[in-house]
């Protein structure tokens, strides 16, 4: 969306800043009766570059923006790869705890500690049940184990699914925080899109209307915006295919 509306944008401008002498003499010529003789003419050829270099000015805006938002989506990218090391380190630790409980303190034990149930796979929901765990861990000191001699290292447990939900915390609430930025980075997008497309249609109808008043249709019909798609052209550039809706 963000390339053809710079396209479209670039092609105005073009056609604007080229033909602005030769359209701007033809203007002068159809406006010269209704002049009036104590008032200095308009500068058409100025006024089309101005028309033009603002519509260019806003397709600037607008890619910068959708570039802003790029580089915010690749921000993901290593919050996104430590949650999920995180994850799977603390769903293989979570499920040796499993086995370790069930096997020394008896199946019963794992409801005691809250692992009843299939370890979750979603980062969430398994950082919850892993500090629910982790909360309850000291009930283990209280059972008596069904195998003799059979005990379980609670201390390097706490430790071990401390560092693992810390991790995988952090890493879930990093990912939070870039998705709020994205989510910013995308309404400004959004907000620059809404202005371009608004300045496209006023400074394209205003092209199309000198070109028209110059006697040109051809050019007017170049640059006219098109009813559909905001933001583009009537005739797309570079295209012989129709608007897709």
């Amino acid at each position: 969306m963000v390339d053809d509306r710079y396209r479209s944008a670039l092609l105005v401008a073009q056609l604007a800043e080229v033909n602005a002498e030769r359209t701007g003499a033809k203007l002068a010529a159809v406006f010269g009766p209704a002049a009036e003789p104590d008032k200095p003419a308009p500068d058409w050829p100025h006024i089309m570059r101005m028309i033009a270099r603002t519509l260019m000015a806003q397709a600037d805006r607008l890619v910068e923006a959708d570039r802003a938002l790029i580089l915010e989506m690749e921000d993901d990218q290593d919050p996104r790869e430590r949650r999920e090391r995180a994850r799977s380190s603390l769903f293989q630790r979570m499920g040796s705890l499993r086995a370790m409980t069930r096997g020394i303190y008896g199946e019963s034990a794992l409801g005691r500690i809250g692992l009843t149930g299939n370890t979750p796979i979603e980062p969430i929901a398994l950082h919850r049940m892993g500090l629910n765990v982790l909360t309850n861990l000291g009930v283990l000191e209280t059972l008596t184990p069904v195998v003799a001699g059979g005990a379980l290292d609670i201390p390097t447990v706490r430790e071990d699914l401390t560092a693992l939900l810390d991790a995988l915390g952090q890493a879930i609430n990093d990912l939070a925080h870039e998705a709020r930025k994205r989510e910013v980075a995308q309404i400004h997008k959004n907000s620059v899109m809404a202005e371009f497309d608004a300045q496209f249609s006023y400074g394209a109808h205003m092209l199309e209307s000198l070109f028209g008043w110059a006697g040109e249709p051809a050019m007017a019909a170049r640059v006219r915006p098109s009813s559909r798609q905001p933001g583009r052209l009537d005739q797309p550039p570079d295209s012989d295919e129709p608007d897709d809706t």
